[in-house]
C-alpha cells in the first residue's frame, strides 16, 4: 500500500457555504439523538494537480470516491445536480451546492440530500463534503484535502468512517498517478523542510464570490533566484467563532497580526483594499483579494502588492495568505487556520516570516 510511505496530516475543518447566499451544511444544528463531528485529511503530493484535477474534477463522474453510480441529474459541476450511488444496503442522494475551477484550484462541496443514511453501526442524518485540489510549489506538486461535517448518532464510528474512507479513495488516485506525499514547504534546491504544525487548506471564495474575486498569485510562478514556498497553520479552540471572527475578522484593523499599521487604503473588507506596514526598515503593502462574512465564517485573504520586498536576509517576491474562522461543533468551538503560498530566496525563510508575523 502506498500509505506505508505516507505521512498524513489529519486536522478538523469545515468549511465556507455554496454561496454568499446560502448557510446550507454551514457547521448544521443536529436534530435530537444526533451529535456534530467533523473530520479531515490532508496531503501534499509530488505531482501536479493537473493530474489530480483531472482524476477528481467532476461531480457526476465520480466513481473513484462513491463508486458506481445508479443515477445523476442535471449538468456537471453545476449547483444543484445530483448523484445516486449505494453504499451496503443503503442509497443515498447527495447534491453539489459549491464549485470552483481554475487551472490551479479545484472544489467539489456536496451534501446528503436524501435524508438518514444507515451505515454500518451508526447512522449520518446528514453530512456535508467538500473535496479541495490546489496546485502548489510553482506547478509541481498539490495539496489535497478532503473535509467532512456531519450529524451522527455515534460520532466515533463515523470519524473512523470517514477517516478511513478518505484515505483508501484518495490513496488509490495517488498510486494510479505514481505520487508520494512530502511535508513541510516545497521542495528547492534539494531542501525539504519539517512542519511547524499540521496542514491546513487554502483560500476557496463560493461559486458567486468567485465571478467577482481575482484569484491572483494562484500558486505562482517564482521568477528566477526566487522559490516557492507552502506553509499552513490550524488550530480548534473551545471558544465560539463569534469572538474569533470579532477579533480578527478585519482586515484594515489587522494589528493582533501584523502589528502596528502606518497607513490604509479603501474601505476596510473590500476588495482592493490594501495596508502597509514596516518590519526593520522593510515596507509591506498587502491588498486584500478575497473576503467572505458570515455569523459562521469569515475569510480574509491577502497578497503583497509592492514585491519584491527585502526584509533581514530574505527576499520576497510574493506571497499570498488566508486567514479564516469557522464554527463547527454547532456553534461551541472554532476552527481557524492561516496559510501562505510565497516565492523567497530561502524557503526557510517563509515559516521564520509567518512565526515573525504571528509573534
Amino acid at each position: 500500500m502506498l500509505f506505508h510511505t505516507l505521512l498524513i496530516a489529519s486536522a478538523a475543518i469545515l468549511t465556507l457555504g455554496a454561496t454568499a447566499r446560502s448557510s446550507k451544511g454551514e457547521d448544521p444544528k443536529c436534530p435530537e439523538g444526533t451529535y456534530p463531528g467533523f473530520e479531515s485529511n490532508v496531503w501534499q503530493f509530488n505531482a501536479p494537480a493537473a493530474e489530480f484535477i483531472n482524476k477528481t474534477g467532476s461531480f457526476l463522474h465520480s466513481e473513484w470516491y462513491i463508486g458506481p453510480l445508479n443515477a445523476t441529474h442535471g449538468k456537471d459541476n453545476t449547483i444543484g445536480s445530483t448523484r445516486t450511488a449505494a453504499i451496503g444496503t443503503s442509497t443515498f442522494t447527495e447534491e453539489l451546492v459549491g464549485y470552483y475551477r481554475s487551472p490551479t484550484l479545484s472544489v467539489l462541496r456536496f451534501l446528503l440530500a436524501n435524508g438518514t443514511l444507515p451505515l454500518d453501526g451508526f447512522t449520518l442524518a446528514t453530512y456535508t463534503e467538500e473535496m479541495r485540489v490546489m496546485s502548489i510549489c510553482g506547478g509541481t506538486a498539490t495539496y489535497f484535502s478532503m473535509t467532512a461535517a456531519y450529524c451522527t448518532d455515534k460520532v466515533v464510528n463515523a470519524y473512523d468512517f470517514y477517516n478511513k474512507f478518505h484515505s483508501d479513495t484518495v490513496g488509490t488516485v495517488a498510486q494510479e498517478l505514481n505520487a508520494l506525499v512530502f511535508t513541510g514547504t516545497c521542495p528547492a534546491a534539494g531542501i525539504y523542510l519539517p512542519q511547524f504544525c499540521l496542514a491546513s487548506t487554502s483560500g476557496f471564495q463560493s461559486t458567486d464570490e468567485a465571478r467577482d474575486v481575482a484569484y491572483i498569485m494562484e500558486d505562482p510562478k517564482c521568477p528566477q533566484g526566487l522559490y516557492p514556498g507552502f506553509e499552513s497553520n490550524v488550530w480548534q479552540f473551545t471558544v465560539p467563532a463569534k469572538a474569533f471572527i470579532n477579533r480578527t475578522g478585519s482586515f484594515l484593523h489587522g494589528e493582533w497580526y501584523t502589528g502596528p499599521i502606518n497607513s490604509t487604503h479603501g474601505k476596510d473588507n473590500v476588495v482592493g483594499a490594501t495596508r502597509t506596514t514596516i518590519a526593520d526598515g522593510a515596507v509591506f503593502v498587502d491588498r486584500l483579494m478575497g473576503s467572505s462574512h458570515s455569523a459562521t465564517q469569515s475569510v480574509i485573504r491577502f497578497s503583497l502588492a509592492n514585491g519584491p520586498v527585502r526584509w533581514q536576509n530574505y527576499v520576497w517576491g510574493s506571497y499570498t495568505e488566508e486567514l479564516r474562522a469557522i464554527s463547527i461543533c454547532g456553534g461551541e468551538a472554532t476552527h481557524f487556520t492561516m496559510t501562505a503560498t510565497y516565492c523567497v530566496n530561502d524557503v526557510v525563510g517563509g515559516p521564520l516570516f509567518r512565526m515573525w508575523r504571528m509573534s
